[in-house]
C-alpha cells in the first residue's frame, strides 16, 4: 500500500497536488500535518476539508490514515484533533496506523476531539480547542441514523437561524482579543449573518446527491478563528492565484511595514462535503460536467432570485453574503469543483457580483464546497508606508 503525506506547511498548490494524487492512487493511505501553517487562513483548512471530501468518495470502502512518524503518536493524534481537518480524516478513516503501522483504535485517536466537542456543546469555547480557534461540525457516518452530536444541529429538517447567529456572536467574542473584537463589533452582525446563511446553505444542499438520496456519509462544518498573518505567507497566497491580493497585499503589509508586526485577522470558513455548486445546480455528473457549465452554475447561484430550492423564499442569500462581506472590508475564497472563486473588498468597495473573471480554473475536481472569509481586526487605511 503506497502512502501520499502533506508537507508539514500545506500550501494551496501542495492540497491541490494532492487532490491529483488522491484520484490517481486510490487506496493510498494519507498522512497530514499536524499543525497548520497559520492555522489554515485564508482558506487553507477549508481546501484541506475538500480533500478529504475527495479521499471518502473516491474510496467508499477502505480509507487508511497513516500517523506521522516524528513525534509520539499521541501527540500527532491530540494536536490533529485540535482542528477540523484532523478531526475529520480520524474520524471518516476505516482504519488508523500508528507510526510503527500497527492499527490504533479510532476512539482512542479522537479522544480528545471528544473532549473538545463536550466543551462546545456547553458553550464553554475559550476551553474547547487551543489559540483562539473553534470549530462546530455535523458528521454522518455510514449505518448512522442522526447526524454527529453538533450545537447548530437540532435533528429537524431546517435551521433555527437567529439561534445560529447568536451562537455564532458567541464564538467569535470567544476568539477575537478585546481590543480587536471593540474594532470590529459594530461589523458582527453581518458576520454572524453570514455564516448563519452559508451553514443554512449545506444544510439544505450538502447533504444529498445529485439524485436528492441523503449521503451515507458527509459533513459540513464552521470553522472560526482569530490569527496573524506574516509578509511571507502573503506573497506566498499572491503567488497561488488568488485575484484580488494585489490590493489585499499592498494594505496589509503596508500595516505590518508601519507597525513592525504581524497583522491579525479573523478567518471565518465554511465547508460541506456535498456535490458542490455545478453538479448541485445541473444534476450532471463529474463526467458530464463541462468547465463552462461549472462557471454559469455559480453564476447563477450568486444571481439574486436563482435558487435550485423549493423554497421560493430562497435565491437571494448569497447576494446577501457578498453584501456583509463587503461591509467588513473581507477577502473571500471559494473552491467547489474545478472552479476556484475570489473576490476582495479590503476598501469596502466593488461589485457585489460574481462573474467569470472572479473566478480561475484549476485542474483537479474537488468535492464539497468551502467558503473562507478574511477579515483584518485592524484599520489598514490610509497607511503611509
Amino acid at each position: 500500500m503506497s502512502n501520499y503525506s502533506l508537507p508539514i506547511k500545506a500550501s494551496f498548490s501542495d492540497i491541490e497536488t494532492a487532490f491529483d494524487v488522491i484520484r490517481r492512487e486510490p487506496g493510498a493511505a494519507l498522512t497530514l500535518p499536524v499543525i497548520l501553517k497559520e492555522k489554515g487562513s485564508l482558506g487553507v483548512e477549508g481546501l484541506l476539508c475538500q480533500l478529504i471530501a475527495t479521499w471518502m468518495r473516491v474510496n467508499s470502502d477502505s480509507r487508511v490514515y497513516q500517523s506521522l512518524g516524528d513525534e509520539s503518536d499521541r501527540y500527532n493524534f491530540e494536536s490533529l484533533c485540535s482542528s477540523l481537518y484532523g478531526t475529520c480524516a480520524l474520524h471518516y478513516a476505516t482504519d488508523v496506523l500508528g507510526s510503527n503501522g500497527e492499527h490504533v483504535k479510532k476512539s482512542e485517536a479522537l479522544e480528545s476531539a471528544y473532549s473538545s466537542v463536550r466543551s462546545v456543546l456547553a458553550g464553554k469555547y475559550t476551553f474547547a480547542y487551543p489559540d483562539d480557534y473553534v470549530t462546530m461540525f455535523s458528521f454522518r457516518s455510514k449505518g448512522a441514523s442522526k447526524e454527529y452530536n453538533n450545537k447548530l444541529y437540532m435533528g429537524s429538517d431546517s435551521l433555527n437561524r437567529e439561534y445560529v447567529r447568536n451562537v455564532i456572536l458567541d464564538v467569535i467574542k470567544s476568539v477575537v482579543s478585546k481590543e480587536h473584537y471593540n474594532y470590529i463589533s459594530e461589523f458582527m452582525d453581518s458576520a454572524s449573518s453570514i455564516v448563519s446563511e452559508l451553514y443554512d446553505n449545506t444544510h439544505n444542499h450538502s447533504r444529498h446527491d445529485i439524485d436528492g438520496s441523503i449521503l451515507s456519509e458527509n459533513f459540513r462544518a464552521i470553522i472560526i478563528d482569530s490569527s496573524e498573518m506574516n509578509p511571507s505567507r502573503l506573497i506566498e497566497l499572491c503567488n497561488c492565484g488568488i485575484k484580488g491580493m494585489l490590493g489585499v497585499y499592498t494594505d496589509w503589509a503596508g500595516w505590518m511595514a508601519v507597525h513592525e508586526k504581524n497583522i491579525p485577522i479573523l478567518n471565518i470558513t465554511v465547508v460541506d462535503s456535498g456535490p458542490g455548486f455545478a453538479r448541485r445546480w445541473t444534476s450532471k455528473s463529474i463526467n458530464e460536467l463541462t468547465l463552462e457549465d461549472e462557471i454559469e452554475a455559480i453564476e447563477a447561484c450568486f444571481t439574486k432570485n436563482r435558487t435550485t430550492s423549493s423554497n421560493h423564499a430562497s435565491g437571494s442569500g448569497l447576494a446577501h453574503v457578498m453584501r456583509d462581506i463587503q461591509k467588513l472590508k473581507g477577502l473571500l475564497t471559494l473552491r467547489t469543483g474545478r472552479i476556484l472563486v475570489s473576490k476582495s473588498f479590503h476598501n469596502g468597495e466593488g461589485s457585489i457580483k460574481v462573474l467569470k473573471n472572479d473566478m480561475v480554473p484549476r485542474d483537479s475536481f474537488v468535492e464539497g464546497v468551502s467558503f473562507n472569509i478574511s477579515v483584518p481586526l485592524v484599520n489598514v487605511e490610509n497607511i503611509d508606508v
